[in-house]
């Protein structure tokens, strides 16, 4: 069939099921075609009995044969017509379905067929003419023949029974409902076939109209594409010579100490009066006259380039409490940068109450980190942070020293964790800091999500409470990395009685339940509370009620 020639697989798998079962149909009805030309000869020879039976028997026995036979005539006449009618049902759906390449199928099957309706329609008129002639025979034949009317029944009885037999099977076979079943089934397969064919086909002619429009499309893309790669190239190569000029570029040291001379405004807009600066205390001093004057407080401010400024080298300082807005002016670039970053730095350690230039990133030793991780006690930098964070909350809880809000006792644990994470997590081979980002995950995954460089102490139950007495910190978190078990029974409660506020700290910051009882069903705020643990008392009591 020519419109299968491009379908796919499935086109032609359900062809195939359907030519099938079509063909296993056509085979059916030609044996039960077969059995009806039987039956008709059959009915021939009943037919000439008749003619003989009529002619020998009384006039009342000819009547209700007549009767009977022409009854027979009937109803084989209505299995006919549901035999030429299921032929024609099949003819009219394939052509329906397919509507110019039926040719081969009905071809078929009006050969294999015979024309049963035309025989059967003789076979009634051989009947008519039976009839018509009874009357002419009833009456010579008994008296000439009377011998042979025994005979004549017995052969047409016999007939009979044979002809019922074959009428009975044909009949049988015609108002079967499986055969009404395959037929709905065919129908049902090809009215299927016909919509998604259909459907195709529609969506074939759409694709034609507009494959035109599609192929610029994809030409589009396939510019655009080639375009971002270009681009990715390049922005790529720049990174790398950015990397390349850090490697040699001076980093501006930050000094608790700074001071310089800046250029401030003076009483007059238009006025500069340069003036002696220096950081005290989170507050940006001057001098005049030998006298200091606090300029503006660093605690809560913000300080930046003013790119907009007609001066050289001019930086804002902006600060929210009390608010204030100044600008000054430095005598370099290179003092300008150095001033911003104190300041900056300045401002943190106020909000932060500690002094950064303490510390460094735990995984690339950046210096001033401005990120922590909680639950595994380190300090990061802004490009370890991301990383830690892709590596889900379950592994390492990331927070920011600037905008989210610790407590301070946590804040100490992270602190005390944080200069001794060496001896607890280990190093292993670290990346230089220039290398890749999937360099540094792939290390960062393997010291905190694997724990690949941490040395395992042997009975870490056991070094927990000796952690917990000791009041060492260091030793209780190695000992949980190394297995002990969260919310094992009574260790929270020892930490509450004889700990310190950090011990109970790191247990509730690792899973522990803080309200968990003991066998003796106290609970660790009880236990501190008899214990007299004022300390302990306060932060429980803070925790349960954030």
């Amino acid at each position: 069939m020519s419109y299968f020639k491009e379908d796919s697989p499935f086109f032609r798998d359900t062809l195939k099921q359907y030519e099938e079962s079509l063909l296993e149909i056509t085979g059916t009805f030609k044996y039960w075609s077969d059995k009806a030309a039987i039956a008709h000869i059959k009915g021939q020879e009943y037919c000439e009995a008749l003619k003989d039976f009529y002619n020998s028997i009384e006039e009342k026995i000819h009547c209700e044969a007549l009767s009977t036979y022409k009854l027979f005539l009937q109803q084989i006449s209505e299995i006919m017509q549901t035999v030429v009618a299921c032929n024609e049902g099949i003819v009219y759906s394939l052509s329906q379905v397919f509507p110019v390449e039926l040719g081969p199928f009905n071809t078929n099957i009006g050969a294999e067929l015979p024309p049963l309706k035309k025989i059967y329609e003789k076979l009634q008129k051989d009947v008519e003419m039976v009839k018509a002639q009874t009357i002419t025979y009833k009456k010579t034949y008994a008296k000439k023949n009377p011998k042979n009317t025994e005979e004549h029944f017995l052969r047409l009885h016999s007939l009979e029974k044979q002809y019922e037999l074959l009428r009975f099977d044909l009949y049988s076979f015609l108002s079967n409902n499986s055969l009404t079943g395959q037929l709905l089934a065919v129908e049902q397969l090809l009215a299927l076939i016909y919509s998604i064919w259909s459907f195709t086909n529609t969506g074939q002619e759409q694709y034609k109209s507009k494959e035109k429009d599609l192929n610029k499309i994809a030409e589009r893309i396939s510019q655009s594409r080639k375009g971002l790669i270009t681009m990715q190239e390049s922005l790529r190569k720049e990174r790398e010579v950015e990397e390349m000029k850090n490697m040699f570029t001076k980093i501006p040291q930050y000094k608790d100490d700074k001071s310089g001379y800046l250029w401030k405004h003076g009483n007059l807009i238009t006025e500069w009066k340069r003036r002696f600066f220096y950081i005290k205390n989170s507050q940006l001093i001057y001098l005049r006259e030998e006298e200091e004057i606090q300029y503006i407080s660093l605690t809560m401010s913000k300080a930046f380039e003013s790119k907009d400024h007609e001066n050289l080298f001019a930086f804002e300082i902006v600060s929210v409490s009390p608010q204030k807005k100044v600008v000054l002016l430095a005598e370099s670039d290179a003092e300008m940068k150095e001033w911003i970053y104190s300041l900056k730095k300045c401002s943190e350690q106020g909000l932060l109450g500690y002094t950064e230039s303490e510390y460094t990133c735990a995984d690339c030793f950046t210096c001033n980190p401005d990120w922590c991780s909680l639950n595994l006690g380190v300090l990061l930098c802004t490009n370890c942070s991301g990383i830690h964070r892709s590596l889900g909350s379950h592994i390492s809880r990331v927070k920011s020293l600037q905008l989210d809000i610790i407590d301070p006792v946590i804040k100490e644990l992270l602190i005390e964790l944080h200069n001794n994470h060496q001896n607890i997590w280990g190093e292993g081979f670290r990346p230089p800091k220039y290398c890749s980002v999937e360099d540094k995950e792939e290390y960062i995954r393997g010291k905190y999500q694997h724990k690949s460089w941490i040395t395992k102490i042997e009975n870490p139950a056991q070094a927990l409470v000796a952690g917990i007495k000791e009041k060492n910190v260091c030793k209780m978190f190695q000992a949980i990395l190394s297995g002990a078990k969260v919310n094992e029974n009574g260790v929270l409660h020892l930490a509450a009685r004889v700990g310190s506020v950090h011990t109970v700290a790191l247990l509730i910051n690792s899973g522990w339940e803080i309200e968990g009882k003991n066998s003796e069903a106290f609970t660790p705020l009880e236990i501190a509370l008899l214990a007299n643990q004022k300390e302990i008392v306060e932060y429980i009591v803070k925790v349960i009620s954030i």
